[in-house]
């Protein structure tokens, strides 16, 4: 199963126009099972983000199609071993926590990471 600490690099894209966003695509390292070996392709992973504080309010959309929509939230598949996915956040600049997590397994991530 996915275990360790998923660790994640930004790439963004400002929306410019009049109502600036982020848009911020999430790429993992490589990704690890329990017995350390690469995870295989087509693992599940639940991503969301939140605003830094102590509510967790979700913060931006998920915009990477939720490749199982009969579970809840926003599933994505690991692919060549690592975890892509895009958020489209209402701000320019700032931070969010990025949550992610193994649908099988104790993989995660709860990061702040800026915008930019």
């Amino acid at each position: 199963m996915p275990a360790g600490k998923v660790e994640l690099t930004t790439q963004t894209t400002d929306s410019g126009g009049v109502d600036p966003h982020s848009i911020v695509t999430y790429t993992s390292q490589p990704l690890m099972m329990n017995n350390h070996q690469p995870v295989p392709d087509g693992a599940f992973f639940t991503v969301d983000a939140a605003l830094p504080g102590d509510d967790a309010q979700q913060f931006g959309v998920v915009v990477s199609p939720d490749e199982d929509p009969g579970t809840l939230g926003i599933q994505v598949r690991s692919r060549n071993g690592v975890l892509q996915f895009t958020i489209d956040y209402p701000a320019p600049a700032g931070a969010a926590i990025v949550l992610v997590g193994a649908r099988d397994g104790t993989a995660a991530a709860d990061d702040s990471l800026p915008l930019h």
